[in-house]
């Protein structure tokens, strides 16, 4: 979604960050594999609250992104000669989607272990 925000005309801007992402996406399972061969680091069962808790902050980090003008800041932060008017909401979209998948994560996981702990 970036680098189609940010692609000039040609495109290359799209196939750049894809080019990337799957960089990283086949490092980063490669490096995973490698290390649970030596040190395990999985659970054997899924956190369910956190995949729940990330779902529902996606969600409302993408209606609450733009209307809190996080488009502006990204702009400010990443190129300020881009315009706000044609980018600032979907890089708003963006910038709430990944802040609220990750604190909902976060927030869901814990709730749920803090309420096991008490039970």
């Amino acid at each position: 979604m970036m680098g189609v925000t940010v692609a000039k005309a040609d495109g290359a801007g799209v196939l750049f960050v894809c080019g990337i992402g799957g960089f990283l996406g086949f490092a980063s399972a490669c490096m995973l594999s490698a290390l649970d061969r030596f040190v395990p680091v999985y659970s054997k069962t899924t956190d369910r609250p956190a995949l729940y808790g990330a779902g529902v902050g996606t969600a409302v980090g993408a209606v609450v992104g733009p209307k809190a003008n996080l488009g502006r800041y990204m702009i400010e932060a990443l190129n300020p000669s881009l315009p706000e008017m044609d980018f600032g909401f979907p890089l708003g979209v963006l910038a709430g989607v990944l802040i609220g998948s990750f604190f909902g994560a976060i927030t869901f996981s814990l709730a749920a272990k803090l309420r096991r702990l008490s039970k």
